[in-house]
């Protein structure tokens, strides 16, 4: 994963920082989603915390747990003083075959 950008939307409804690390824990590990399409799909969830992906293509590309962990990890300590966090940014990740995607990633309130 190649990183593109990191930004933090509106708080008004952003997941409790607790859930969201409790998500980032959960989804320790060695583990890799396969997704598709042009609509936001979710990945995990705990609490309040939800983490999602999308594509401007309808490519099949792959999202590892360590870049999950990496985004959430980051976006925590970048915008979560508050209690609350809400983060959301592109990334290049590995279509399934050849080349990358860029990617479209969310931290959400569930």
């Amino acid at each position: 994963m190649r990183r593109l950008d990191l930004y933090q939307p509106e708080l008004g409804a952003s997941p409790k920082v607790d859930d969201c690390w409790r998500l980032h824990d959960n989804i320790a590990g060695d583990g890799t989603w396969t997704v598709s399409g042009w609509v936001q799909r979710t990945l995990a969830t705990y609490g309040t915390c939800a983490v999602g992906v999308q594509s401007g293509t309808l490519e099949l590309f792959k999202v590892g747990n360590g870049d999950i962990r990496a985004l959430m990890r980051d976006s925590i300590q970048k915008f979560g003083g508050a209690g609350v966090v809400g983060a959301a940014g592109r990334m290049e990740c590995q279509v399934v075959g050849v080349g990358t995607t860029t990617v479209y990633w969310g931290i959400y309130h569930t």
